[in-house]
């Protein structure tokens, strides 16, 4: 059994808050249960260095920074405002209430950090957390509880008796046939139940694909991928622009279970774009669209998700690149990847609104 303690500015009381550092020393400050700012920090750069941690390079950094500023006692630092200048790199101007970033970078990491604890850091001694509703990260410790003596001793006492003689070795024999028919029938049954369960967690997958002879291939969500405006304005990025829309279209049908539309269709949901919703004649369920700006410094994509038969949005996110020179199409390509993540990897945008 494991069992956390957390401990934090919403963990376990006044004696946990006043535990935590009030300066900015690099010691290994105790936070309480036998957890301190050493252990903390060690965790820390064992998850970042961890390549199964699905996080960017941004997001190690804004987790990096939200654990640090609480060891260090300044958690009043820790705002939508000071991560965004501080991190992510925005300006002074920036306005946390006009553009969401943080907000959904946030929850990106909270599920990274989950997927982390259930899969590479299942046995980690130190737990981070960053709650829903604000960004300061909560401590707590997996505690094991130990094994009864008195089972290990019962188990480890066969081993060391001799080796039984006469009728007691045929009644031995005949216990451990039983025993392996029993362990085999438990093994059988386990697997039945296991491959019903995955049958029926593809059956009601929203992406599960039905491969039958003159079928097509599934009743998963149809998607056109409409063409990405040039916000920017400089008729020179108008070719990466679309060049967007076309990676975008590349990426969602990497997924299995989705219909993906893409140039030619987008052609003709271009042409109609004044129509009112619905599309009529378009077989479509979501929308893909956005636009995409373009300076010497970054490359930034606003997406959003709409709904094809009443054209309400439901999903937008920005996305952004700093850029070197001749770095563009690397950073056209890497954003045109991460949107389509986004909307299509498992538990992501697209699974939620079919659940």
């Amino acid at each position: 059994m494991v069992t956390f303690l957390t401990i934090g500015t919403t963990g376990v009381g006044k004696n946990a808050m006043e535990a935590l550092p009030t300066g900015r020393g690099e010691g290994a400050m105790e936070l309480g249960n036998g957890i301190s700012s050493e252990l903390v920090r060690t965790q820390l750069q064992r998850i970042i260095a961890c390549q199964e941690f699905d996080a960017s390079d941004r997001n190690r950094r804004f987790l990096q920074y939200v654990v640090e500023e609480t060891l260090n006692g300044q958690t009043d630092r820790i705002k939508a405002y000071t991560i965004a200048t501080s991190v992510f790199g925005r300006e002074a101007s920036f306005d946390p209430q006009a553009d969401p970033i943080i907000r959904i970078e946030a929850s990106r990491l909270r599920r990274s950090l989950e997927r982390y604890y259930l899969t590479a850091g299942k046995s980690d001694p130190i737990r981070i957390e960053i709650p829903k509703g604000h960004y300061i990260p909560t401590f707590g410790r997996a505690e094991i509880e130990p094994s009864d003596p008195g089972e290990t001793a019962d188990v480890a006492a066969p081993a060391a008796s001799s080796p039984p003689k006469g009728k007691e070795a045929a009644a031995g024999g005949g216990a451990q046939t039983a025993w392996k028919w029993y362990a085999a029938t438990a093994m059988g049954l386990a697997i039945v139940f296991a491959l019903a369960w995955f049958a029926q967690i593809e059956k009601y997958s929203p992406f599960a694909a039905e491969h039958q002879p003159g079928q097509a291939a599934g009743h998963g969500p149809e998607i056109l991928v409409a063409p990405f405006d040039n916000d920017g304005g400089n008729a020179a990025d108008t070719a990466l622009a679309r060049g967007f829309t076309r990676e975008v279209v590349v990426g969602l049908s990497r997924f299995d279970g989705l219909y993906v539309y893409g140039s030619e269709t987008s052609r003709l949901y271009e042409a109609n774009a004044d129509a009112n919703w619905p599309l009529h004649g378009l077989p479509i369920r979501y929308v893909i669209t956005g636009g995409v700006t373009v300076d010497e410094n970054r490359f930034h994509v606003t997406a959003f998700l709409v709904d094809a038969n009443t054209g309400r949005n439901l999903w937008s996110g920005t996305f952004e690149r700093d850029l070197t020179p001749g770095d563009v199409v690397k950073a056209r390509d890497f954003i045109a990847g991460r949107v389509a993540q986004t909307l299509a990897q498992p538990y992501g945008i697209l699974y939620r609104e079919e659940a």
